[in-house]
């Protein structure tokens, strides 16, 4: 179609206007600017603000990598970082090339941003108020030199934080006209301080697997004035009385999403001020359900996708589900990362496992006196992929360690490579005719209780080899299925050590 043609600009000052009200907490605001540092490989990150006789600011400093002149002016482009639909590194905590901006504007209307890369300082600053007040509307970022920068008291005093570091990146929020309000509850200063508070656990929750090592993983710190926030594991402590069920993967597109429920301690189990800590705020009847991490940065908490109510006897479930950004497209992530939807194909696939999860729940309420079993590694893992249930041999296992590993401590290949044939010729039609037979066919083990027990008897006898005590041995044992009952297995042990 042939004809003319006319370039339909938006107005700066309005457009970024209308985008400081898409939805923004202080919360999601300033775990998407943490998103960036994290993803620029920094290791330790800082929160400073002051009330500042009421000209309150907030500045997020960090160690990352840094950006050059030309680096900061395409970050501060409006959808100039990244394009959603391409292919980028699987640790990119970012999605629509919005966050800096969208996030840090829907907080304030003067947004500075100075990173230090190869000796060099550049700066780049959004300012509404001024946009509204141009003669013309046009989308002009200020770019001052270091020397106009400190002619900013406040920001003349962060960017010494630059002179400490090789590198790294300082996002300063300043006119934070969304943060300075008084309330019945209290004056502006005090408003503002519990703000902070808040937002400081929010990230200890968000950003918590980030603190710890995890799969050979970069562990980092983040601090609000110099305070570290603490990690707040929604699925509680590897106590035995917490159980962690059999994970399972679904395969979508070629990538793996991960699900591992956990079932909390019953509060008889625990002492009272663990069991409030983990409830959280809100209480365990309200953060029920599936925690949807996005590269171990949590998305969702506390849903059940509608898939069933919150009720008591299901409170202590909760589901973590690890999701790779490459699937971004399926599952319908917003702009502020605090949203999304499971595809079809999941949701239909949690659908089936929630009555057996829904049981299992209950249990601490309906059959208080069984032993739970906590962090247990199954030697079969289930595994969900284009509609089809598979089962393999989970070489995590000690007895499959033990099995591949030569006497050099070295893992043998070609036993590996046997294992996983027997595991693949696993018979699966056989298996669903016999558990559908009318007859009720009941299924058992094929293996002798004797060979079961000798068995255990030989990983006793090595972990106590090893120079493990009676009870860290224990501990190994419950954390793993062995194939005999845990009150034979507490024999078995006895036996070892007592003769």
């Amino acid at each position: 179609m042939n004809c003319d043609t006319v370039e339909l600009l938006p107005n700066p000052a309005f457009l970024m206007q209308s985008m400081r009200h898409i939805g923004y907490t202080l919360e999601t605001a300033l775990a998407d600017i943490i998103d960036n540092s994290i993803a620029a490989e920094a290791s330790v990150i800082s929160v400073q603000y002051r009330w500042n006789d009421a000209n309150p600011w907030i500045a997020i400093i960090d160690d990352g990598c840094g950006m050059s002149s030309e680096g900061i002016k395409e970050a501060m482009r409006f959808g100039g970082e990244i394009c959603p639909t391409e292919n980028r590194s699987s640790s990119d905590l970012g999605r629509f090339g919005l966050g800096l901006k969208t996030a840090s504007l829907s907080q304030c209307k003067r947004l500075t941003v100075i990173s230090k890369q190869n000796g060099s300082v550049s700066s780049c600053i959004w300012d509404v108020d001024a946009l509204a007040e141009a003669a013309a509307p046009k989308w002009n970022a200020l770019l001052p030199s270091v020397e106009m920068l400190k002619k900013d008291p406040v920001i003349e005093k962060l960017l010494h934080r630059l002179d400490e570091i090789s590198s790294g990146t300082i996002v300063i929020w300043q006119k934070l006209d969304n943060l300075s309000v008084a309330s019945k509850k209290g004056s502006a200063e005090s408003n503002f301080a519990e703000a902070m508070v808040r937002a400081s656990e929010h990230m200890g929750l968000v950003f918590h697997r980030f603190f710890v090592m995890e799969k050979g993983s970069k562990v980092i710190k983040i601090d609000f004035n110099g305070t570290v926030v603490e990690g707040m594991n929604p699925f509680g402590m590897a106590v035995p009385a917490r159980q962690e069920l059999q994970d399972e993967t679904i395969t979508l597109e070629g990538q793996k999403i991960e699900i591992q429920p956990f079932i909390l301690p019953h509060h008889s189990k625990v002492s009272k001020k663990d069991y409030e800590k983990y409830g959280g705020e809100d209480g365990y009847l309200h953060n029920q359900g599936f925690y949807v991490y996005r590269n171990r940065r949590l998305i969702i908490k506390g849903t059940w996708f509608r898939i069933i109510p919150k009720t008591e006897l299901h409170k202590l479930i909760r589901i973590r589900i690890d999701i790779p950004n490459s699937l971004d497209h399926l599952w319908q992530l917003d702009v502020k990362k605090s949203n999304a939807s499971p595809p079809l194909a999941v949701l239909n696939r949690l659908k089936e496992l929630l009555p057996s999860l829904s049981d299992r729940g209950k249990r601490p309420y309906t059959k208080r006196g069984s032993r739970a079993i906590s962090d247990v590694v199954y030697i079969w893992r289930r595994e969900f992929a284009n509609n089809k249930v598979s089962y393999v041999i989970n070489e995590e296992h000690p007895f499959v360690k033990t099995l591949v590993t030569n006497e050099n401590g070295e893992v043998d290949s070609q036993k590996l490579s046997y294992l996983r044939i027997i595991s693949g010729a696993f018979p699966a039609e056989s298996f669903h005719v016999d558990v559908n037979n009318d007859t009720k066919t009941v299924i058992v083990s094929a293996a002798q209780q004797d060979e079961m027990e000798n068995a255990v008897r030989k990983l006793i006898s090595s972990c106590r080899e090893m120079g493990l005590e009676k009870a860290a041995i224990w501990d190994m044992m419950c954390k793993n299925e062995l194939p005999v009952s845990k009150e034979r297995q507490e024999e078995l042990l006895e036996e070892e050590f007592n003769g």
